[in-house]
Formats: structure tokens, sequence, C-alpha cells
């Protein structure tokens, strides 16, 4: 009976600290200790950590594509356990030798085939699934460009080896349902291309990206197909494109053909009555997050955050698609507020205006600028209101480091639908993995709560030692004086290379909303451990009372034994 006494002591204040305390997969946040295979009672301190999962593996590289080297090939990966520490990391290729690595390193394989298997174990035993890849290594192989969005006539960049690839004439990207390019000058590829990235062919618009890849700002033949117009003109950035960089060639059964010297947007509109010369353009914008909208016209947006994340002295730009599914020409303003001085909305820094006719789509270039832009994270949204329609974005710009970085870091609220009461924590799960890095280095983490008008509502700042990876749940408590909204998460690291302060930055956008009502005054975290607990609580519970009644029972039975006698 002691010892069941004891038990039944261990259970109910874990029970206890289950109800008031926050459990999260392996901890609870309080004082405790608990090898799932072991329960110790020190004083009247219970301590518990579960880890029942294996470590968690993210393989980079190699990639399942085809080689055209055989030697240093990246093999890049992020390992870490959300409890235990990493044991031991490991690799093969095509089941051969296995070889023991710590960090990232760099392998040798033959022509041919092959697959790289990965491994990782933690300190509890807790072996992963194994990783692999399979890839080709083809070192008379061109470099590699994708170009997944392009068929028809488009020229067969893979079949043509590196040598070729650095002076190639006559080049052509096709979309046979909307345009066509072909380059009236040669075209030299000296390193892998993601065309599909940089290159767009869609309805009336024609989009290269040379600032990503300049070997492909060349002077070309366009086409554009299936336009009604009935004297168009061509657009160029949102202007009328000058003679002496755009020239007509025919207008024939709704396909324009026509010349330009150089590459940026060019698309086509209506000349108007009584004039007009060949020009004019659209544009493209970003997105990812949640925004607050208040709809009568029928507008739909692609987007419902604007995040651009780039490097100090770097331009990029994304694209917003607004499409107007009335039956109505409509009108809309673009505001950023408050203004950030180095993202521009298309021709404008922080205003634009445009018109999209019925049923018609526009894509809204948002640009990001940073020459002389100091690293960090700012905020601020984008209004976008016509005369019945109004919505707003959230933007969060990230700002780092010029130049190669050690680490990267990511973040992800853990929160249910991304949503917090007033007064309630937020919760984060943190990863700072290296890319390549051997030694340790101590750096400085920054988490701040951010509203839209880029106020910081809550911040705090932690020295943090990384060598490989690190991971972290962190919570931080709203205020219960701010206001319902759509807030931004930030993460901001800072460390030094070489002398040099570098600086990286992650972010997430939330919701916070007013407190729902009362609850029990006990946060109840009903998890699997929790739940088994509690049912082997009541089994014991059973049990002692069963016991005891058995007991009295028997007691009952004795006294009237002796009172016959």
């Amino acid at each position: 009976m002691k010892g069941i006494k004891i038990i039944l002591i261990i259970l109910i204040l874990f029970v206890f600290l289950n109800l008031i305390a926050d459990v999260k997969e392996g901890k609870i946040t309080s004082k405790s200790i608990f090898d799932i295979r072991a329960v110790q009672i020190v004083g009247t301190i219970v301590s518990i950590t579960v880890d029942a999962n294996a470590p968690h593996v993210f393989l980079i590289s190699p990639l399942n594509t085809t080689y055209n080297y055989n030697t240093s090939i990246n093999l890049n990966f992020t390992v870490y356990d959300d409890i235990s520490s990493i044991s031991k990391i490991w690799y093969n290729l095509d089941n051969t030798n296995n070889v023991t690595v710590t960090g990232n390193t760099t392998f040798n394989a033959s022509e041919g085939s092959h697959t790289l298997y990965f491994f990782a174990n933690d300190t509890m035993s807790f072996l992963n699934n194994s990783k692999s890849v399979t890839f080709n290594v083809n070192i008379s192989k061109g470099y590699n460009i994708t170009h997944n969005e392009f068929t028809g006539q488009t020229t067969n960049f893979n079949s043509i080896n590196q040598s070729l690839q650095q002076n190639m004439s006559n080049v052509i990207l096709h979309v046979p349902t909307y345009g066509k390019i072909t380059f009236n000058e040669n075209i030299s590829i000296t390193s892998d291309v993601n065309l599909d990235a940089n290159v767009e062919i869609s309805n009336n618009l024609i989009i290269i990206n040379s600032s990503n890849i300049p070997n492909f700002n060349k002077s070309a033949t366009l086409e554009l197909y299936s336009l009604t117009f009935t004297n168009p003109k061509i657009q160029k950035d949102g202007s009328d494109c000058s003679s002496t960089i755009c020239k007509i060639n025919n207008y024939s059964g709704g396909t324009l053909n026509f010349n330009v010297t150089g590459f940026t947007k060019y698309s086509a509109a209506e000349t108007p009555t009584g004039g007009g010369s060949p020009g004019g353009g659209t544009g493209g914008g970003s997105g990812g997050g949640g925004g607050t909208t208040t709809e009568i016209d029928d507008i739909k947006i692609n987007k419902n955050a604007i995040k651009i994340k780039l490097k100090q002295d770097e331009t990029k730009s994304d694209f917003l698609i607004i499409e107007n599914k009335e039956d109505k020409k409509i009108k809309l303003t673009l505001t950023v507020d408050p203004e950030i001085e180095f993202l521009f909305i298309e021709s404008g820094i922080s205003k634009y205006s445009l018109e999209i006719d019925a049923s018609e789509k526009r894509k809204v270039e948002i640009i990001a600028h940073t020459v002389d832009v100091k690293e960090g994270i700012y905020v601020s949204k984008l209004i976008i209101e016509g005369d019945n329609f109004k919505t707003v974005l959230p933007v969060v710009i990230e700002v780092e480091s010029s130049g190669a970085k050690l680490f990267d870091v990511d973040v992800e609220i853990l929160n249910e639908d991304k949503i917090v009461e007033l007064g309630k924590t937020v919760s984060s799960k943190i990863l700072l993995f290296n890319l390549g890095i051997t030694e340790e280095i101590e750096v400085d983490i920054e988490y701040s709560i951010l509203d839209l008008d880029g106020n910081i509502i809550v911040s705090e700042t932690e020295k943090e030692i990384i060598e490989t990876q690190f991971t972290k749940i962190k919570d931080i408590k709203i205020p219960s004086d701010a206001k319902a909204g759509i807030y931004v998460y930030t993460v901001k690291v800072r460390y030094f290379d070489k002398n040099q302060e570098r600086i990286l930055t992650s972010t997430a956008i939330f919701e916070v909303i007013k407190e729902t009502g009362a609850e029990f005054p006990f946060k109840i975290g009903l998890n699997l451990y929790s739940i088994i607990i509690i049912a082997l609580l009541i089994v014991i519970v059973s049990f002692i009372v069963y016991q005891f009644r058995t007991l009295k029972m028997l007691e009952r039975t004795h006294k009237h034994r002796r009172k016959k006698k």
C-alpha cells in the first residue's frame, strides 16, 4: 500500500503541473527532469523530459538533378532534435561505406546515377528513417536551365553541351497560348539559370528580369497572341514605349509582332482615337501573411500580404495580381502607409493609381531597392481602395547584411490558426542552422512584435552559442492593452564574422483578437502524456477505493465473528 501511495503522489503532482503549466512536446515549463525511462522524486520537485521522436533531418544538397561536375559536390544539411542532443550523423553513397560527418561537407562521385543515403540519431538512440536523394553525374552535360513553363518552339537547352551553350543563336522562349520571344542576338550561358523564375509570358504580358539574368538582356522580336485591340500600341514599364526601343512589325489576327532593344516588361494597349504612339506597360507585386478586407466590388487579389526578403545593395521585385470580376471598369489607388523610402509601387514611391477593365487582371510590381539601406525589418501596410472597395495588406521587408552568411534563420508561429488573444502568449519555434561553419559562434537574438505602423509592441533579446544548429520554443506575452489586429513577429540575429557585424532576419504574421471570455482558472494541456497519466490516475484511485472497501468488509466480518463468539 505504501508503494501505491508514492506512485499516486507522483501522478497527482504531474497532473497538477499539467493543469497549471504549458505542456509542450517533451517538456513541462516548471522545475523538472523526466527521462522516459525513469521517474524520480527529489524533495517535492518532479522533473520530466519526454523524447519519443527521431531527429529532424533536412537534406538541402545534393538535389535530384544532373551535375556537370564530379568533384566537390555539396552535401548540405540541417539536423536537430526537439529534446535530446544529436549523437551521430553519417551518410553513404550507393550503400557503400558509411562516412561520419559533423557539418556540411563535399564529396566526389563518378559518372552515372547515384543515390546518397543520410542518417542521424540522437542521444536517446532514436534513428531517423533516413533521407535519400538520387542524382546523376555527366561532366559533358550543359548547365541546368530550368524552363518547364515554356513549350512549343522553345529551344531545347538540355540537349546542348556546355561549349555550345556559351554561344547560342536564335534562342526562342514560347508559350503557345500567350506569346513568344525570339532573341536576335546570341545568348551566352556560363552557369545554371532558372528561366521559370525570371521570365514570364502570359496574357498580354512579356517580362524578363534582366537584373537576375543579364545575359538575356538582348534585342529580340516579341509576339503577343489573342489580342482584341483595333490599333494597338506598345507599353513598357508603365509608360508609352519610345520608337527607339519598341518597333511594331505587324498586327494581324490578334497577334502583335514587334522588336525591342532590351528587356523589362512589355504589353499592348489600345491607341486612343486621334493619336498615340507605341507605349505603355504593366507591373506586378508580392505577398504572404494576413490582412483585413471590406469588399463591395467583386475584386480578387492573389496575395494577402507583401513580404520581400533581400540583402543590402540589392533590388528585388515581386508581383501582386488584381482581378476585376465586375462588368465595369474600376479605378484603384495603392498606398504604402507609413512610407518605406526604398519601396516602390511601379513608378511611384508610396502611391500608385491604376484602372482595370471589366473582367481583366493587372499585375502591379512592388520593388525594394536597398542601396545604402540599413539592415533590419521594415513593417508597414498597403492600402488598396476604390469607390466601393478597400483592403489592407501587411507589408514586411527584411533587409539582411550583404555578402555570404554563416547561418540562416526561420520562425514559425505555433498558436492554432496563428491567432492569439490579448494578454495571452504567442508561441514560436525558432530554427537557426549553419551553412557550413564548424566552430561555435555567439549570437544575439532579438525577438520583437510590431504593429502595421512599425511600432514595437514588445521586444526581448537573448544571447546564444551556435555550433551546427539551434532550435528553441519562445513564448512572448501580448500586452493586455494592445489593440486587436494583425501583427508581425520578427527575429533578428546579430553576430560577428571576422570582426564584421552581420544581421539575419526572419518574420511571421499573426492575428491578435479580443479575449473570448472567462476560462477555467487553470490552463489544461490535454496532450497524449497527460491523457495517459489521467487515465492511470483514475485506475489507481479506483483500485485504492476497491481496496478500502474490501478492508472495511473484512473488518465488519471480523467484528461479526467476534460477537458470535
